[in-house]
């Protein structure tokens, strides 16, 4: 599959890497329809912070469900999904609690082992508690853009509203 990956600041490219696999029970496949780019993928890309060269990028996207491990229940195989910009359980305390970024068990795209969004598949850890189904399934073309807002601009601009009691 092609994905984008870091090589140095100001330096990206795509690139042919192994397609992602089911490595844990709850991890499901996704084929990613649109991806984008955040102000946090800038802060390494200007050089601002630290990146391991050849390391794959992104952590915003929208897609299908390729493929589920055997203990995912929520998303099936076709479902169309919105991945917040981090996966997590959605068990733990701090996911129960409406704060699934701090998940005890969770983590961030394109770090760890887990590619980043910015590529033609991402194996999603934890797909039960990450993933959001479209209901409707893939939705009109011109819907996409908006979907894409969803996985983190979206739930920012929320918890920040929330967290300042306005």
């Amino acid at each position: 599959m092609r994905a984008l990956v870091f090589n140095d600041a100001y330096s990206v490219t795509m690139q042919d890497v192994p397609d992602p696999e089911i490595t844990q029970s709850t991890d499901a496949i996704v084929r990613v329809v649109a991806t984008c780019v955040c102000g946090s993928d800038l802060w390494y890309y200007r050089g601002e912070t630290r990146r391991k060269a050849g390391t794959r990028i992104g952590h915003e996207f929208i897609g299908v469900v390729e493929e589920i491990g055997t203990d995912v229940g929520a998303v099936a195989v076709g479902d169309f999904v919105i991945s917040p910009f981090t996966y997590s359980d959605g068990t733990c305390v701090h996911c129960l609690h409406g704060v699934p970024t701090s998940c005890i068990h969770g983590g961030v795209y394109a770090s760890r082992g887990v590619d980043g969004g910015q590529g033609e598949l991402v194996r999603v850890p934890h797909a039960d508690g990450t993933l959001v189904v479209v209901p409707g399934g893939r939705p009109d073309d011109a819907l996409i853009p908006h979907l894409l807002a969803l996985t983190d601009v979206t739930g920012t601009g929320h918890h920040a509203a929330v967290s300042a009691g306005v």
